[in-house]
């Protein structure tokens, strides 16, 4: 008799300890759920919505060529009261996945061997992951040593078809002056910066 109760003892106790177990698991699973929800299928952050075009004093916009002779965009060169101005714009579904610029003398230009530009040497570059279709470097005017610049300007650009995939990868270059014509096609463009201050009206004594 006394085994018997024994027995009838473990086999409640293990009932309850069961039961106490079950009521853990329906407890936490409604709040791990919709962690485990939030986490894999939260929509994604929308991007920041793009900076403000500056307020040029002057500005010059060339072609942006890739394999020499695409038109895949514009590069605009322009400067404000503080700032030179590097821009990007690609047109046609054309992204860039890599920018360099070079600005100074062109002399001084981190060069290659055989005189074509060092771009991987330029001070202003970028990679770009993924692809974008515009971009501008903002290139303090304090930091420049002349009004008056050789602006070089590089892209990698690409397209992807309509399944994604990469039907277009060129190098390209904003359209300008041949810097060493016997082995490169690529270029630059002088720019001088602009004065923001307008000339003075004052007519003169008379």
């Amino acid at each position: 008799m006394r085994q018997t109760r024994l027995t009838l003892a473990l086999i409640a106790l293990t009932s309850v300890v069961l039961f106490s177990c079950q009521k853990d698991i329906s407890v936490k699973n409604p709040t791990e759920a919709p962690e485990l929800m939030e986490t894999n299928c939260s929509n994604p952050t929308p991007p920041p919505p793009p900076a403000p075009a500056p307020t040029y004093c002057g500005s010059t916009t060339v072609t942006l060529l890739a394999d020499r002779t695409d038109n895949v965009g514009s590069v605009t060169i322009g400067n404000d009261g503080t700032n030179l101005y590097v821009t990007y714009t690609l047109t046609n579904n054309y992204k860039v996945e890599k920018t360099r610029v070079y600005v100074g003398s062109l002399a001084l230009m981190p060069k290659n061997s055989n005189g074509s530009p060092n771009t991987n040497n330029f001070p202003y570059k970028t990679t770009h992951s993924p692809a974008v279709s515009s971009y501008t470097y903002t290139i303090p005017l304090s930091s420049l040593t002349s009004t008056c610049n050789a602006v070089v300007v590089y892209a990698e650009v690409t397209k992807a078809n309509a399944w994604g995939w990469t039907c277009y990868d060129e190098v390209g270059w904003a359209q300008g002056t041949l810097i060493a014509a016997n082995c490169s096609w690529s270029m630059y463009n002088n720019y001088c910066t602009v004065s923001c201050t307008p000339p003075d009206q004052t007519p003169p004594d008379k």
